[in-house]
Formats: C-alpha cells, sequence, structure tokens
C-alpha cells in the first residue's frame, strides 16, 4: 500500500527485482516469444548466484541491514 520502506526492509530483494521483472515480462509480451532472445548461460548464472548470495548473507550476523 505505498509502504516502500518497510517493504523495503522486510526483503530488499524483492523490491528492488520486482520492478525489472515486470518492465522483462511486458516486454516479452510486447515482442512475443522467440527462442533467439533466451539469456546467455553466463547471465542465468549470475541471476542464481546473487539470489542464494542474497538469500544466505541476510542472514549471518555480519550483514545486518538485509535481515528483516
Amino acid at each position: 500500500r505505498g509502504q516502500l520502506a518497510a517493504a523495503a526492509h522486510d526483503n530488499l530483494l524483492v523490491v528492488v527485482a520486482l520492478p525489472v521483472v515486470v518492465l522483462l515480462w511486458f516486454d516479452a509480451l510486447r515482442r512475443g516469444p522467440s527462442p533467439s532472445r533466451r539469456w546467455p548461460a553466463a547471465a542465468r548464472l549470475a541471476v542464481l548466484t546473487a539470489l542464494v548470495a542474497f538469500t544466505v548473507l541476510r542472514n549471518l550476523a555480519p550483514f545486518p541491514l538485509l535481515r528483516p
């Protein structure tokens, strides 16, 4: 309900990633399906690594800003 600061405090990754995902989804809908626009393997690995790292780091003591 417009409480971005509270949402960012609870899960920063969702607040940052959600607009990007929505924009990519709308772009894919506008252009139509195409196997040639698939993400390179390195980009997919980088996204997966970032998601796993965020999930692990937010539960460690030295990273209190990532914790909800």
